[in-house]
């Protein structure tokens, strides 16, 4: 299975901005450019098989499940990826009373849940078995959160703070189990099982607060240019084979 929400070009963006405007406010001059992103994948695949003769019997059984979640983008290396902005620009702000704060935030999820089981069973006078499960799991998380004044703006919060606050929280989990079980009886029996797990998260964000070419003036509050990146990755696989031949005479 593969789940896409990536940003291109005028998709899966969020911005908010004033710009080349003079905006006079009583209160709080407020921006904010809020993005939510969650993909979760619940995948599981089972396979059996059951053979058995008085003479010859074989039975093969494989399982396999794979799951590649992108959010943001596909690649870490890539430019094209879901981004948030908020800003001014070519501007010029004034809060007579309150505060102006531009605010850009965004919340990833990244979820992938695997599981993959096979079973097979033989029997016969001469029984051969074999079994294989496998999961693969894949899952990139890439964003560009912004918050600015920039572009030669001017503002002036007579009465309380210039905030400019870029934050980003991405939570990445990735759990992928393969179980194989292979068992064969007879006067010859063979057996042969194979398991195999693999997980791999990558997450590349970019978060960015920034005062560039600008003139700022607080009369009555505090200058707060803050920029957090908050990811927390759990990643786990567990793969077991199991082969088992049992001659009967």
């Amino acid at each position: 299975a593969e789940n896409r929400i990536i940003g291109r070009e005028g998709i899966n963006n969020v911005s908010s901005y004033i710009s080349a405007s003079s905006v006079y406010s009583d209160g709080d001059v407020a921006l904010e450019a809020k993005g939510n992103s969650k993909i979760t994948s619940d995948i599981i695949s089972a396979a059996a098989s059951a053979a058995a003769s008085g003479a010859f019997a074989a039975s093969a059984a494989i399982g396999s499940s794979t799951a590649s979640n992108y959010v943001g983008s596909i690649d870490v290396n890539s430019a094209e990826r879901l981004k948030v902005k908020a800003g001014i620009e070519q501007a010029s702000v004034v809060s007579a009373s309150q505060s102006i704060s531009i605010i850009a935030t965004e919340s990833m999820v990244n979820d992938a849940f695997v599981d993959s089981f096979a079973v097979a069973l033989a029997v016969g006078a001469n029984a051969v078995s074999a079994s294989g499960a496998g999961v693969d799991i894949h899952s990139v998380v890439g964003a560009s959160v912004t918050a600015g004044i920039d572009g030669n703006s001017t503002l002036h919060a007579i009465g309380g703070n210039v905030s400019v606050h870029a934050d980003d929280t991405t939570d990445a989990t990735a759990e992928g189990l393969a179980s194989s079980i292979s068992a064969s009886a007879g006067a010859f029996a063979g057996a042969v099982s194979v398991g195999v797990a693999l997980s791999d998260v990558e997450v590349a964000n970019t978060v960015l607060a920034e005062i560039d070419n600008a003139t700022i003036t607080v009369d009555n509050g505090d200058l707060i240019v803050r920029a957090t990146d908050n990811v927390t990755v759990n990643s786990s696989s567990e793969a077991a084979a199991i082969a088992a031949g049992f001659s009967l005479f």
